[in-house]
């Protein structure tokens, strides 16, 4: 079942259970159309790590742009730290962005 798709106690649960053992990781989710992909990102990464990891698995091509928003307004910059947004962003104990592709070099 897609994390996005649980509900509020669901998705608390999956979050302790992923979450034991682990130290300074943020579960990071990643939807991208019927996609769903989860992550555990080091709390010190950067936005533009998360977007090379994001285009290599998702097999972007070199002339798509792709753009990580969270809660349907906010943009991420490259330089932003996955820590400091996870303080602000997280729902439930997750980071949930969204990707979004753009063909921008003709």
């Amino acid at each position: 079942m897609k994390i996005c798709e649980m509900s509020d106690g669901e998705q608390i649960d999956e979050y302790h259970r992923i979450m034991s053992g682990l130290v300074d990781c943020i579960p990071v989710v990643v939807k991208y159309g019927d996609i769903e992909k989860k992550k555990m990102m080091k709390a010190s990464t950067n936005v533009m790590v998360l977007m090379s990891i994001l285009r290599r698995e998702l097999k972007v091509s070199p002339n798509e742009c792709i753009v990580l928003i969270i809660g349907n307004e906010k943009v991420l910059s490259g330089s932003s730290i996955l820590s400091d947004i996870y303080t602000k962003h997280k729902i439930n104990g997750f980071l949930f962005i969204e990707l979004l592709k753009e063909n921008v070099f003709g």
